[in-house]
């Protein structure tokens, strides 16, 4: 992630959307919030940038449209996932507030909103409404099984499926 400084002088963000990153460039909704924060938590973390351009990566900030009291309404949002426990841990437990980290940038006349989500090691998050979300490449998934499985767990169960179907489906079945 560049500096306050290094953003106050580019035109365009060093970095693609994807895996770490996710550019909006207006205020969004807080369902899009919190499946944007959950997918960062139950992956590797990383940041929502309010204020670039999807397409170019434009640093274009807020539109005029969005007064102060919106933005600052938005970075509430963020400290609110912990206070009102919007997404907690598998176990039950709030998102560490120091996971959750909103601030807001002005550069002459350009407004952005940076958000740095960090998880915490060995945890699962889930939003308020039971649903979890994984970010896959430049995008938050919908996880709909109970469980969270891992790329171990689907081998075994691959592994696991294969050897059963051997035993049932073998022409020696019987002589066995």
């Amino acid at each position: 992630m560049p500096s306050d400084a290094e953003l106050a002088i580019l035109e365009t963000f060093p970095h693609m959307e994807g895996f770490q990153y996710e550019f909006k460039e207006s205020v969004i909704s807080t369902e899009r919030l919190l499946q944007n924060l959950c997918a960062f938590l139950n992956g590797k973390g990383g940041w929502l940038i309010l204020g670039i351009r999807d397409i170019d990566r434009a640093l274009v900030g807020i539109p005029d449209i969005y007064h102060d009291k919106m933005i600052d309404c938005f970075v509430l949002r963020c400290d609110n996932v912990f206070h009102q426990r919007l997404i907690v841990s598998e176990d039950g437990l709030p998102v560490a507030p120091h996971c959750i980290q909103a601030r807001c940038l002005t550069f002459g006349k350009r407004r952005f909103v940076l958000v740095r989500i960090e998880p915490e090691e060995g945890r699962t998050y889930v939003c308020h409404d039971g649903s979890k979300y994984i970010r896959l490449s430049a995008s938050n998934y919908r996880f709909s099984c109970e469980r969270y499985y891992t790329s171990h767990d689907m081998s075994s169960a691959v592994m696991t499926a294969k050897v059963k179907t051997r035993k049932e489906y073998s022409p020696y079945r019987d002589w066995e």
